[in-house]
C-alpha cells in the first residue's frame, strides 16, 4: 500500500513538472 502511494506521488511530480516545462517553453 505505501509503495503504491509513493509511486502515485512520484508520477504525479512528474506530471507536474512536465507542465511546468510546456507552459514556460
Amino acid at each position: 500500500m505505501l509503495n503504491n502511494c509513493i509511486v502515485m506521488y512520484r508520477t504525479s511530480l512528474e506530471v507536474v513538472s512536465n507542465l511546468c516545462i510546456l507552459v514556460s517553453s
